[in-house]
């Protein structure tokens, strides 16, 4: 019995089992000469390009949906097949922090700032610029006019 042929259109051949089209193109999760070996864990899509991020490893090999949707994605990460970086400016658990840089965002797992020359906007501080310049905060809650040492 011949095994299901995951080949693009023209599909297998039935003797051999390669590929009969000319770029030797395999549907979304499969690679291999003939198309025969699934996308290694972690890996999906066409040609096993596209890698998941689940909290907990494992994604379909042709979809990448997480096998265990309840547990999320690794920080940093996000979408269905947590294979989409948290957007710019956003970091961890969820994409759920903000990180204030003042150029070229933050790392989206740690959120320490990308171009660390330029470091922190205005009013911000830390690694991560997501801690409010207590100096800063001082001027406009007390209306403090030189700068005081903390």
């Amino acid at each position: 019995m011949l095994a299901r042929c995951h080949c693009r259109p023209p599909g297998c051949d039935p003797v051999s089992g390669t590929c009969r089209n000319s770029a030797g193109v395999c549907d979304d999760g499969w690679t291999g000469y003939s198309c025969d070996k699934e996308c290694r864990n972690g890996t999906f899509g066409q040609g096993c390009s596209q890698s998941c991020h689940c909290k907990i490893p494992g994604c379909d090999h042709v979809t990448g949906l997480c096998f265990h949707q309840e547990t999320g994605c690794e920080d940093g990460w996000t979408g269905s097949s947590c294979d989409t970086a948290c957007p710019t400016g956003t970091f961890g658990r969820l994409c759920g922090m903000k990180c204030h840089c003042n150029v070229m965002g933050c790392d989206p797992v740690t959120g320490i700032c990308m171009n660390q020359h330029e470091a922190c906007a205005t009013g911000w501080a830390g690694p991560s610029c997501d801690q409010g310049d207590i100096y800063i905060l001082q001027v406009k809650t007390f209306g403090i006019s030189s700068p005081t040492q903390i």
